[in-house]
């Protein structure tokens, strides 16, 4: 979008999400965990909602009137009479042009939220959405040049290797130990993360890691030009997508 529009904004948002990604998702072995739940507490959204008691108590008057008027939706609670923070199209000028008073009112909430239980993190490490993420951070380094986004995308790949490929098999699933042959787009996404890589720096190693996802790319059915879900190695059934 910022290629497209040159707008900074979302230049922005990219590497505020980059930052969330690497601080909040990445294990310390280099894979990313596959989601944090929406409740806390048994309660959904307590984590992230806020109270218009709880907004009056935090910031200044005149914070808070900037406030609705920035991140509300139409001056009112947008989620179970609570606030979720949430900038519209029709706000979006105003956050700009109040961008630093903006930024201390997110600032003031978040450690206030800090406070809070936080929510379960599930710590599956799945090969598809770390692959996506990978070429995510990639596409992020290139536009960018934060080399943070480069080692980050790189220590993925380097756990995906050495703990999801194991005896030239791939496995969809990590947690604790591989688990589930991989799908179909698990071995299409490894590979188009491997070629991300080599669009930036022509690793030999790459090159052999991308040649051996492909050596055992097996789904392909020449007879009806069909793609298996499954490989026939270890599946007995089979789902076709066209």
């Amino acid at each position: 979008a910022y290629r497209v529009t040159k707008n900074n904004l979302f230049l922005e948002k990219m590497n505020q999400s980059c930052k969330w990604l690497i601080d909040e998702m990445q294990d310390d072995s280099g894979g990313y965990y596959s989601t944090i739940d929406a409740d806390s507490e048994n309660v959904e959204g307590k984590y992230y909602a806020w109270l218009d008691s709880e907004l009056l108590d935090i910031l200044t008057h005149e914070e808070y009137l900037l406030f609705q008027n920035i991140f509300s939706v139409y001056n009112k609670p947008n989620f179970e009479d609570k606030y979720h923070l949430h900038v519209t199209k029709t706000n979006q000028q105003l956050y700009l042009d109040n961008q630093p008073q903006a930024n201390i009112i997110c600032d003031k909430l978040l450690e206030v939220r800090n406070d809070r239980i936080r929510p379960g993190t599930d710590k599956k490490i799945l090969v598809s959405w770390n692959s996506l993420t990978i070429i995510g951070l990639l596409n992020a380094y290139k536009l960018e040049g934060n080399e943070k986004y480069y080692l980050s995308s790189r220590k993925c790949f380097d756990f995906i290797k050495k703990n999801m490929w194991r005896k030239n098999k791939l496995y969809a699933c990590y947690h604790d130990e591989p688990c589930f042959d991989a799908y179909l787009d698990d071995y299409a996404l490894l590979a188009k993360s491997c070629i991300e890589f080599l669009k930036i720096d022509l690793n030999p190693i790459r090159i052999m890691g991308l040649v051996s996802i492909i050596k055992i790319f097996n789904f392909f059915n020449l007879s009806n030009i069909i793609f298996w879900n499954f490989t026939n190695r270890n599946c007995k059934h089979f789902m076709s997508i066209r």
